[in-house]
């Protein structure tokens, strides 16, 4: 799947500020341009300056910035820094049957209102509906353990609600993390962020809520669901 868009750049971060602003010099022009920062999370650990980063572009004369702000490499690990593209890649991997029967659908619905909220997919036709809410995971400390949520997240917990709500009225619920994070190599809830999250999270699970996670892949411009990681709920 194609994550860059556009006429897309690669450049060096200057600086993030404002939480959706970053300023970055293209490496190819050198010319210096402030860019989209699509992701409301603390970005703790994916965001360094001087780092290579890769931009979208846009023609829209709408738009205040031409470009958005999509990946970045630090050290060895490539890590997707646009929030919106976690469902987007989970998307085509289910097209592609690449995560497996239980979430495989030709026909996927998407944004379905729920509760006074939405979730954002629904499998399952006229069979048994299959209700599906995708977090993207890019917070990695020590020895691979990729962690959720990176900032308190009431919504979350909202979310994790809606999907025990879908299961009691007999439906399918999936929570699946899509990691974008290329060092992480385990999913937990992070308690030590967002205790109120961890304990939703089990509950959620323990009364029939599925919870995946699936590891992303860059290289671009292109971006795709390459395998699933264990996901460790204490």
């Amino acid at each position: 799947m194609r994550v860059l868009r556009g006429q897309w750049e690669k450049g060096f971060l200057i600086k993030r500020y404002k939480r959706f602003l970053a300023d970055v010099r293209l490496a190819h022009t050198g010319r210096l341009i402030t860019a989209h920062c699509p992701n409301t999370g603390a970005m703790t650990g994916c965001i360094e300056v001087g780092a290579d980063v890769w931009l979208s572009h846009s023609d829209d004369p709408a738009r205040r910035t031409q470009f958005t702000l999509e990946l970045t490499r630090l050290g060895k690990h490539m890590i997707g820094l646009n929030t919106h593209n976690a469902n987007r890649l989970i998307e085509d991997a289910i097209r592609k049957k690449k995560l497996g029967a239980d979430l495989h659908d030709d026909e996927i619905e998407r944004e379905i209102a729920f509760n006074g909220g939405r979730l954002d997919f629904k499998l399952g036709g006229s069979k048994r509906p299959h209700f599906i809410e995708v977090k993207s995971v890019t917070l990695m400390t020590d020895q691979g353990a990729g962690w959720f949520p990176d900032a308190k997240s009431d919504r979350a917990v909202k979310h994790l609600n809606h999907l025990v709500s879908c299961v009691e009225r007999g439906a399918k619920a999936t929570l699946l993390f899509c990691v974008q994070h290329g060092g992480i190599q385990v999913v937990r809830p992070a308690e030590f962020i967002h205790p109120e999250y961890a304990q939703a999270l089990k509950r959620a699970v323990s009364l029939g809520v599925s919870c995946r996670a699936f590891k992303a892949t860059f290289r671009p411009p292109y971006g795709w669901i390459s395998r699933e990681i264990k996901v460790e709920i204490p």
